[in-house]
């Protein structure tokens, strides 16, 4: 299972009231999930590959400002244990990918794997000298080259305040109460984006946008529906999305996808992506006011 419903993450780990999390510094609650693992295969072709023990949890953080203000935050953390998943199949540097479902979420959050710093409280180096406002901070945090908070021998791979649909602080859970969280194992994203999106098979998808002959609808569907002006424009960045997102694997049915090249999987997304969007602007330039199909 490399995807888990949003709301029931919250539930499981975060209190209704964010004042009763657990106090700085103790162990937060963490939920024992799998992540796919994506990696290349004997020919090299990208493909989805196996899954991965993994645990999540949002802890709570804080640390002090040079201001001398303290600022708490949210952390989103994935980790895992090479002891306990071999040590070839994780390694420090590879990256947790996570993307949201429905894709029309449009957004994907990836961040390293890091060992420990190994260091408590008293000994760990301050960051507060060098950091006036909270961004600092978690732009400081997050670009160190150990984790700062782990002092055990697992991986931990960190995401400060992402901008996820649900929000330990409350915000967004009135909305896509049904959003998932796809969880995903890359050696390296922007490497791996980069070499998809110049594939052979994305400058396919890339023309045949351009030209609007791309099938975007299910083959059970008879009735043409055209590929609009505006919709083909975001081709290009509708397609890096896609790379992106599909490099957490599938968002059901792994096993149907194990071995397959991870680019199949985002031509998928981007079809599905070009027809949620051609479908609003056909609702929006061609119905009547008031009317949906």
């Amino acid at each position: 299972m490399g995807s888990l419903r949003q709301l029931d993450l919250l539930h499981a780990l975060v209190p209704d009231n964010p004042d009763d999390a657990h106090p700085i510094g103790a162990a937060p609650k963490q939920q024992s999930l799998t992540a796919c693992r994506v990696g290349p295969a004997p020919d090299g072709t990208l493909v989805v590959d196996d899954e991965v023990p993994i645990r999540v949890a949002w802890d709570v953080k804080e640390e002090r400002l040079s201001t001398g203000k303290n600022h708490r935050w949210w952390r989103y953390e994935a980790k895992v244990d090479p002891r306990e998943i071999g040590i070839e199949s994780v390694r420090s540097g590879n990256h947790f990918v996570m993307s949201e479902h429905p894709y029309g979420i449009e957004r994907v959050h990836h961040a390293p794997f890091k060992r420990g710093l190994h260091r408590g409280p008293e000994d760990r180096p301050s960051l507060a000298r060098r950091c006036v406002s909270a961004e600092e901070l978690l732009r400081a945090v997050e670009a160190l080259d150990s984790d700062y908070w782990e002092k055990g021998k697992v991986l931990t791979a960190g995401l400060s305040n992402p901008e996820t649909t649900m929000r330990p602080d409350g915000s967004g859970r009135r909305y896509h109460q049904d959003a998932l969280y796809v969880l995903g194992i890359c050696d390296d994203v922007e490497q791996r984006v980069r070499e998809l999106s110049e594939s052979k098979e994305a400058n396919e998808l890339r023309r045949l946008t351009a030209n609007r002959t791309i099938r975007i609808q299910p083959v059970t569907v008879n009735q043409s529906l055209r590929l609009y002006d505006e919709v083909a424009e975001q081709g290009p960045a509708l397609l890096l999305l896609s790379i992106g997102q599909a490099l957490a694997g599938p968002h059901e049915d792994w096993h149907k996808w194990q071995g397959q090249p991870v680019m199949r999987l985002a031509d998928y997304i981007y079809r599905d992506h070009l027809n949620s969007y051609n479908r609003r602007v056909r609702r929006r330039i061609e119905l009547p006011l008031g009317k949906h199909p």
